[in-house]
């Protein structure tokens, strides 16, 4: 991978917990420690609870960690960081606001020109795909669409690092197998450091210069695995497999962990 040695973010002993509705304890994550590098595609995966949204919003300083710390460009993470790019699952579009009007409101917020504001939508919206939607409101677009405004919403105030939490976890088969190859031309195009969140084994393959597996709550780092696939990658090709396969097992005993199966 370009600029292997370039540590972009550093996760070091991190560990969260959370009190319950009935004040129990929570556990979410232990000790999780890994790093980033400038223009890497990350992909984190794990069973369902294992704390990955929680290690997402630590990242981007949305929660704090109990112990442990996070750095972005050798900088301490103490509270929300700005520049940062940060796509939910929900899309969290502005309803009232049209697709030009959500993916500006970063620029709005941060003082851009009107001028300016125009050029950059007028090349993201060119680079997503969505010409012709310019005036329409989320009500109004398919559900891949919606993700392709967060996309250029987030990218549209030129992000040190794009945070995507499963995001395409409410897409159809099709569309979802789409939208993976859209945002790896997205990124490939920017080349953007990406930390990118899935429980889904295969879109994890497709899309990563490296996966972090995290186990059953609480969530550790239980693997890290390089992947040294050549782009575009054909998730039916031996070498796909075999990884694919490696990381079912591997997946399958948190699952058992983490249901008492």
């Amino acid at each position: 991978m370009e600029n292997e040695g370039i540590v972009k973010i550093e996760v070091v002993n991190v560990s969260k917990t959370f009190t319950g509705e009935y004040g129990q304890k929570v556990e979410a994550l232990r000790d999780v420690s890994f790093k980033v590098y400038e223009g890497e595609f990350l992909t984190v995966v794990g069973p369902s609870g294992c704390g990955k949204t929680t290690l997402l919003r630590i990242i981007a300083g949305l929660e704090k960690p109990d112990k442990g710390y996070v750095k972005i460009d050798g900088k301490k993470v103490e509270s929300p960081v700005n520049g940062l790019g940060y796509i939910p699952q929900d899309f969290s579009l502005f309803p009232w606001r049209t697709v030009i009007g959500n993916i500006e409101f970063g620029l709005e917020v941060n003082g851009v020109s009107r001028d300016e504001r125009k050029k950059i939508v007028k090349e993201l919206i060119g680079l997503v795909g969505l010409e012709g939607f310019e005036n329409s409101f989320p009500k109004e677009l398919s559900g891949g669409m919606k993700q392709k405004v967060a996309i250029a919403r987030a990218l549209a105030i030129d992000p040190i690092v794009l945070l995507l939490d499963e995001p395409f976890a409410n897409l159809d088969a099709q569309t979802r197998s789409y939208m993976q190859r859209e945002l790896e031309r997205i990124w490939h195009e920017h080349k953007k450091t990406v930390i990118f969140v899935t429980h889904h084994i295969e879109e994890a393959i497709y899309l990563a210069d490296r996966i972090i597996l995290l186990s059953s709550r609480p969530g550790k780092v239980k693997m890290e695995l390089k992947i040294d696939l050549p782009r575009p990658r054909i998730i039916t090709s031996p070498e796909f497999v075999s990884i694919r396969a490696k990381l079912l097992k591997e997946m399958e005993e948190e699952f058992v962990k983490t249901f008492n199966v």
